[in-house]
């Protein structure tokens, strides 16, 4: 199984519930936000098992969703940036007014990778390395660090779905919308693993922007 270098997430948040302007990699508080921390269940993640998560997401449709999608293909994901109306975007910069973003998840940020069935895989990297990333300003580093005191040796450990691989692996359940939608969006799924601190027994709705190498905000272009 092929392993991409980079993953793309086109990101609308339009009713503003995953607060993608406020918190956003790059940013002060850099990151992206799961659906879960819109008042979603913690502990519905160790409830039901993966194939049925997995499936909840990608063929029915999750508001509280523990996962983040992102794709293989950048061409696809910009759709989902314009919403899929096919409005033309238009690139600003980050501090500027923008509508829509491109986000590039970047594998070679993984420190390591390890299998765990087919087509997932849990993946370790460094969080929030300021000044790392070529998209921060100077007075976001500087808020970033000192709001955050990371430690430079943390390490954030995400799982990562391969959706068709992980899809075809499974026998004896109806898969097939779940498999044309997956195959259609060349769908990955991001899980956050890290705890939540403010949770106790529960896992985070944050996921750290250090495996983030690129953040791209555009706009809608009113003349399309």
């Amino acid at each position: 199984m092929n392993f991409p270098q980079f993953l793309y997430r086109g990101d609308a948040d339009l009713q503003s519930t995953r607060k993608l302007r406020s918190i956003w990699p790059g940013s002060a508080y850099g990151g992206l936000l799961t659906n879960l921390s819109n008042s979603g269940s913690g502990l519905e993640i160790f409830a039901r098992p993966m194939i049925d998560l997995v499936n909840h997401h990608v063929a029915i449709g999750w508001s509280k969703t523990h996962f983040l999608s992102f794709s293989e293909s950048r061409s696809r994901a910009m759709e989902f940036s314009s919403a899929d109306t096919q409005k033309i975007l238009e690139k600003v910069a980050p501090n500027e007014q923008w509508a829509c973003s491109l986000i590039t998840l970047e594998a070679s940020r993984f420190i390591d990778r390890q299998t765990l069935a087919h087509g997932i895989f849990k993946c370790r990297y460094q969080g929030r390395i300021v000044g790392g990333d070529q998209f921060l300003s100077l007075p976001e580093s500087i808020l970033r660090a000192l709001s955050n005191e990371v430690s430079q040796n943390s390490l954030i450990q995400i799982l990562l779905i391969n959706v068709v691989g992980f899809l075809h692996s499974i026998r004896g359940v109806e898969l097939a919308e779940a498999i044309h939608k997956a195959e259609k969006d060349q769908e990955w799924l991001v899980l956050p693993l890290d705890p939540c601190t403010e949770v106790p027994g529960e896992l985070t709705s944050k996921l750290d922007d250090g495996c983030i190498s690129e953040f791209e905000c555009f706009q809608f272009n009113v003349q399309a």
